[in-house]
């Protein structure tokens, strides 16, 4: 009776992917199939069914009484009625993948993500949202760009004006230095002239003595004539 029901399938099967050599004119019994060929059937069948899309509007999965029936065996994966969770789950895995979908919804908790969207869905549902968050992080990041042109903008106004400081100290400190030269060797001169006047003093006091002394001789020789 299986071998029939197998044999009479063979025209459902072709819908979901799986070849006409699998269930064609054999039955258990003929023993074409082995017993590991025959129970991936249910899972092929489903395999088959999710690499398509269901009916948006109605959220259900197109499918015949066959395909019910196997799929509610062992490996068909519970049945029909978990197909669309199924599929949306593979979608969203698909979606969130490279973490888009994810960082936004960080940066604005109001955007939202629907079963059975994908990336360009979720965008386009979100679009204005979308936009904001991206004008906000462009601004953001044009600010911290100015912050920094205008730290290094100061970083180099300080140095800059570290460095005319360090000019003008080192001006200060060349002209104190020339200046203290300058009056130790006015001191020094003073001091010579000083010096000199006072060796030419005793000079002259000691020619006026010498003078006075001579004259006085001069006149004691006369007086004794």
């Amino acid at each position: 009776m299986i071998g029939a029901l197998l044999g009479g399938a063979n025209a459902a099967a072709k819908g979901v992917g799986i070849g006409t050599r699998i269930l064609q004119g054999a039955g258990i019994a003929s023993g074409t199939y082995g017993l590991y060929e025959l129970g991936q059937v249910p899972h092929n069948i489903r395999k088959g069914i999710l690499s398509t899309d269901y009916d948006p509007a109605t959220n259900k999965y197109d499918t015949n009484i066959f395909q019910d029936v196997l799929m509610k065996l062992p490996g068909g994966g519970g049945g029909k009625d978990t197909l669309v969770d199924e599929k949306n789950k593979q979608i969203r895995n698909v979606a969130f993948r490279n973490g888009v979908i994810e960082k936004a919804m960080k940066k604005d908790p109001s955007l939202v993500y629907k079963p059975g969207m994908t990336l360009k869905d979720f965008q386009v549902a979100n679009s204005e949202e979308l936009d904001i968050i991206a004008l906000k992080d462009r601004a953001k990041a044009t600010k911290f760009i100015n912050k920094e042109a205008t730290a290094e903008e100061r970083r180099r106004y300080e140095d800059r004006e570290y460095r005319l400081d360090q000019d003008r100290l080192d001006l200060l400190t060349q002209q104190s230095n020339n200046l203290e030269y300058q009056r130790s060797r006015d001191r020094r001169a003073d001091m010579q002239y000083n010096e000199n006047l006072a060796r030419l003093d005793r000079k002259d006091r000691r020619t006026a003595i010498s003078s006075a002394t001579a004259g006085l001789a001069a006149l004691a020789a006369a007086f004794a004539i």
